[in-house]
């Protein structure tokens, strides 16, 4: 089943995904984030009125010191042999290195 958040426009894939705070301390801040490993593709992350282009082996560290918690907006264009409805990417995935403030 597809998230409801999901939304595939022109040429963008979007989702929208939510660190809830029930499960996320506050104290939980951001250190980077970045890509795993066999991502091949830039996505524009949104969290807390930041953005930043996230490319494969270049994380950003646009988002150190915001808290995990709250909504977190992805989004990356489609491929040349791509389209919305056909041949998008199974999954849009980020890594979120964090560090516990005091």
């Amino acid at each position: 089943m597809a998230d409801p958040s999901t939304t595939c426009e022109g040429n963008t894939l979007a989702l929208t995904v939510i660190a809830p705070p029930a499960d996320w301390d506050a104290r939980i801040k951001v250190a980077r984030v970045g890509l795993i490993a066999g991502v091949n593709r830039t996505y524009r992350v949104e969290h807390a009125g930041r953005s930043a282009d996230v490319a494969p082996g270049a994380p950003s560290t646009e988002f150190a010191g915001l808290p995990v918690q709250g909504g977190w907006r992805l989004s990356t264009p489609l491929g040349p042999s791509e389209a919305c409805g056909r041949n998008v990417p199974r999954s849009l995935i980020i890594e979120v290195s964090s560090t516990c403030a005091p």
